[in-house]
């Protein structure tokens, strides 16, 4: 399930340098959507709303654990021209989605107070990390630099470029996964003339894939990614 960064993250990213005081909260655990009667809310409360969010959110997939992702954040925002404090909880959930695959999700539990009390708002989704599963490993980085020259030059030479150069392979390539399927994204620098110009591109992105473990490797090159400058050769 894709999951791009909710309206209150800016929130979150906007308060890093806010000063931050520990309270310690009541035994008692309020229910979600329950009003939190301290001055700043716990992280055993937040991790309460959240699970309950998640499982109404995305019924189909497993919570494997919730872990505190540091301190809170205090904030404001003004609401009909009233300044209403915020508090934003950071937090990691990992979970098992349908498919199999295992992802950890870097969150934000919010809070407002229009009031005396503390009211969950809303979990804002940030960065989101897929997890390799046995056999998910990407190829030695020289055999992907030669997968990844072989399979650019080939698909482009084809459409008629010329002059192409790969000028540099990437390390450190991003995994992502669904289902059996997954794949490894790099980023690559390089050279090529089509028609009257010369072309010098970095950062474009092309992916290796495999359908399952036991299948080869598949190149793939995304379009309309990386920087492009080009010169006229009249």
């Amino acid at each position: 399930m894709n999951r791009t960064f909710h309206r209150w993250t800016a929130i979150a990213l906007a308060c890093v340098g806010a000063s931050l005081v520990a309270i310690c909260l009541p035994t008692v655990v309020p229910a979600l959507h329950g009003a939190v009667p301290a001055a700043e809310v716990s992280f055993a409360v937040a991790k309460q709303d959240l699970e309950a969010h998640w499982k109404k959110s995305y019924p189909t997939e497993t919570i494997l654990e919730i872990s505190s992702g540091g301190a809170g954040i205090s904030s404001e925002k003004i609401i009909n021209l009233k300044k209403v404090p915020y508090y934003s909880v950071p937090a990691k959930v990992r979970v098992k989605r349908a498919d199999g695959s295992v992802a950890s999700f870097s969150v934000s539990v919010i809070y407002k107070k229009p009031a005396a009390r503390w009211i969950f708002e809303d979990v804002a989704t940030g960065n989101v990390q897929q997890e390799k599963a046995s056999g998910q490993d990407a190829p030695p980085f020289a055999e992907a630099e030669a997968m990844i020259t072989q399979g650019w030059m080939g698909k482009f030479s084809q459409e008629g470029d010329t002059d192409i150069k790969i000028l540099k392979v990437h390390p450190n390539p991003s995994f992502k996964a669904y289902g059996q399927r997954f794949w490894y994204r790099y980023r690559i620098d390089l050279e090529y003339t089509s028609g009257n110009a010369h072309y010098t591109c970095q950062g474009q992105e092309v992916d290796l894939v495999k359908e399952n473990a036991g299948a080869p490797w598949v190149f793939k090159a995304l379009k309309n990614t990386g920087v492009c400058q080009g010169r006229n050769l009249r």
